[in-house]
């Protein structure tokens, strides 16, 4: 009875490691391969998320660019209007003057006429103000940086007479312009004067640089609004608590204004903000990774789904070769065992 048991194990125990070591092998590539899948998951999204960022920071750095050289030609533009302005209201009351001084009209009746001309003023189909000024500092008309009546009594934020400015401006160079500050507001001003060649008038005109750069900000809001938004990103401009912009339904937390990158509570969208102190504007630009996230899900579940189908694979090789394993030591365990008879006979 020991005798036919031993044969019999033959086949026992290589079934047993086979089965044993097909179980192992096939756990360890079902876990290894379910580790690579997460690994590469989880690098995909890092990759993206660490794109996106470059992308979002190049992008509001261009933005701010753009914003920094729009700025910096306001002052440009605005002496350019300015002396545009000038010139024209010098020539209608040149033109007026020269035509009725000829007429040999009364002094008094050309300069109303001046006067009547330049207070309804229109630059580039706009109502505008042109002011007119003699040398003895005495307001002939009220234009658009003086509001006193008594001119020569205003002083300007920095204490300065604009009036004694503008007169020797005048009487030195013929024109020229002079920056100032309000005296109320202190918001920088900027004034273009010009003699008029007559009457000892000189004409002028001012603009406040603040006036012209909230019309750039409105400016560069419109053409932010006319701007393609690559798919899954979002801008936002907000200034104090107030959005001005938003290229979706992004809202900005107050107490998250620091020049860095967030991460929602959701952890499904990250973004950057960048204080822009010239405009007092928070540039707000991040993207969503919701939709990275369900693709890759889809991809993990596909992946899943190839492994299924390659672990039920090594499962019937490994039935096949367990098979084929019985087989072979059934029938060594056989012939051993009829050898084991055939010698006790003997």
């Amino acid at each position: 009875m020991h005798k036919k048991i031993i044969p019999y194990t033959l086949v026992l125990v290589p079934l047993l490691l086979v089965a044993v070591l097909s179980f192992f092998m096939i756990n360890f590539y079902a876990t290894q391969s379910r580790a690579h899948f997460i690994q590469e998951q989880h690098n995909s999204m890092q990759e993206y998320i660490k794109l996106e960022k470059f992308q979002s920071e190049e992008y509001v750095k261009e933005l701010i660019e753009l914003f920094a050289h729009k700025k910096s030609s306001v002052q440009v533009v605005l002496k350019k209007e300015l002396y545009e302005k000038v010139n024209l209201a010098q020539k209608i009351a040149t033109n007026i003057y020269e035509k009725n001084s000829k007429k040999r009209r009364r002094t008094k009746l050309i300069k109303e006429q001046i006067k009547d001309a330049l207070a309804t003023f229109v630059y580039n189909g706009t109502a505008d103000s042109i002011f007119i000024s003699d040398y003895s500092a005495n307001m002939i008309l009220r234009g658009s940086h003086l509001s006193i009546k008594n001119i020569a009594e205003y002083l300007d934020a920095d204490y300065r007479s604009i009036v004694l400015e503008e007169i020797q401006k005048v009487r030195r160079r013929g024109s020229g312009y002079i920056e100032s500050r309000r005296a109320k507001s202190a918001e920088k001003e900027i004034i273009y004067v010009k003699d008029l060649g007559f009457y000892k008038w000189y004409i002028g005109s001012s603009s406040i640089v603040k006036t012209k750069i909230e019309a750039l900000k409105e400016d560069l809001l419109e053409m932010l609004k006319s701007m393609p938004i690559k798919n899954g990103n979002f801008l936002s401009i907000v200034e104090g608590n107030t959005k001005l912009y938003a290229s979706n339904e992004f809202t900005l937390a107050n107490n998250k204004k620091e020049n860095t990158w967030y991460e929602d509570s959701t952890k499904s969208y990250f973004y950057y903000i960048k204080y822009y102190k010239s405009f007092d504007w928070y540039i707000v630009h991040g993207f969503e990774i919701a939709s990275l996230r369900e693709k890759l899900e889809v991809q993990f579940e596909q992946s899943e789904k190839s492994l299924e189908k390659e672990l039920d694979y090594m499962v019937k090789v490994s039935e096949i070769i367990g098979f084929i394993t019985f087989v072979f030591f059934l029938l060594f365990a056989l012939k051993t065992n009829q050898l084991c008879r055939t010698i006790q006979e003997k």
